[in-house]
């Protein structure tokens, strides 16, 4: 389940979603338009991510809509994403942006938000008990699997450590490879 999915399911059944504006990826759009949400001039809400495309004009455009009434919605927060390069910026610099510009407070859809847990729990058949969670951000993984029940393992080679964090993992791992070793695999 990705936080797209999360997203389209949250705003699916909202009763109050009419419509949307999204400042976001071609493949969020994508996702959410699948689900049957629809574009508007007029939105109830405004879908903030990353698009290394994203002209200032779009980011603007979805300040004026929230200014309107419109509710900010995401589907993740995460400021940043490692990579080959090092740090890149993530769909929640956006959701920053437009939080603080607006006044407005998020709604995400995706990690710490418990509901991304329970919609693959479902979606799989499977029991919170019998899932390990790995993930490499304390604030959206492991922080996520705390709230949803779920054990988790954090693998210290991701993202930078966040030592103001109040979730805490089962156990911690310097890298996916020592995980089989852990396990006993």
């Amino acid at each position: 389940v990705t936080s797209g999915q999360a997203l389209a399911a949250q705003l699916t059944a909202d009763r109050d979603c009419s419509g949307l504006y999204i400042a976001a990826s071609p493949a969020l759009r994508e996702v959410l338009l699948d689900a049957g949400l629809i574009e508007s001039d007029r939105p109830s809400h405004v879908v903030a991510g990353i698009d290394e495309d994203m002209p200032i004009s779009r980011l603007s455009r979805a300040l004026q809509h929230l200014n309107d009434g419109a509710r900010l919605v995401a589907s993740n927060a995460d400021p940043a994403v490692p990579t080959a390069t090092g740090l890149a910026p993530e769909a929640g610099a956006v959701v920053a942006f437009l939080e603080r510009a607006s006044g407005q407070t998020a709604q995400v859809a995706g990690k710490p938000n418990p509901a991304i847990f329970e919609l693959a729990l479902a979606r799989l058949r499977l029991d919170a008990r019998d899932v390990l969670m790995i993930g490499d951000t304390l604030d959206t993984d492991i922080l996520g699997a705390n709230r949803a029940g779920i054990r988790s393992v954090l693998v210290r080679s991701g993202n930078p450590p966040d030592s103001d964090s109040h979730a805490i993992p089962d156990f911690s791992l310097d890298d996916l490879a020592s995980l089989r070793e852990h396990l006993g695999l």
